[in-house]
């Protein structure tokens, strides 16, 4: 009799610890979930050899990932992804073009500095202030979606821009094993813009 309540009060109180690191956990994903990226601009360039290009500027939130970098140590992946397609009536949108930039974000803990990589720089950015690296690196950035006399004329095309942040740190078999946990930094956005050819 003894060993069943024994048993009873272990099991209650793993349980209570469980949900009190699901609240811990929960409560930090919603504050940093809270914030969200800002797009400066969204606009297509023809005046580069006859491309179409994106142009664009974004801001993101800076407190949660110093928090990542500085507390953790952690390495965080921003991807930004621009996807040409053209809208068809009774069928799904036909992609026409893709572009992709990778940038990896990472804090050196003696010299308490930010180093960003990424395509598009021609050296890694560092500062010891993560907001003006960003801004600096992410103001104003392009990317090449392919030529123009590629689309068809009179069509309705769209452009979405798809931004997602998160940890570059966590080993494939640990994604893989936690398959319903989310890695994201920052929640991802997509933005579309609709034209005309």
């Amino acid at each position: 009799m003894k060993v069943g309540v024994q048993t009873i009060r272990t099991t209650v109180q793993c349980w209570l610890f469980v949900a009190i690191l699901t609240a811990c956990v929960a409560g930090g994903v919603t504050a940093a979930f809270g914030q969200q990226w800002q797009l400066d601009n969204l606009v297509l360039d023809s005046s580069q050899g006859g491309h179409v290009r994106v142009r664009f500027g974004v801001q993101c939130p800076v407190e949660p990932l110093k928090q990542l970098l500085t507390d953790e140590g952690a390495t965080v992946r921003v991807g930004f992804e621009a996807a040409l397609r053209r809208e068809r009536l009774l069928l799904w949108e036909k992609q026409e073009a893709v572009a992709r930039r990778l940038y990896y974000l990472k804090s050196r803990a003696l010299s308490q500095e930010y180093e960003l990589k990424g395509e598009g720089l021609n050296k890694p950015l560092v500062g010891t202030e993560l907001a003006p690296l960003l801004d600096k690196a992410w103001s104003t950035l392009e990317m090449d979606l392919g030529a123009w006399h590629q689309l068809q004329p009179g069509s309705e095309y769209v452009v979405d821009l798809r931004i997602e942040c998160d940890r570059a740190d966590v080993p494939v078999w640990l994604r893989r094993a936690l398959f319903f946990w989310s890695w994201d930094v920052l929640p991802p956005r997509t933005y579309r813009l609709r034209f005309r050819y």
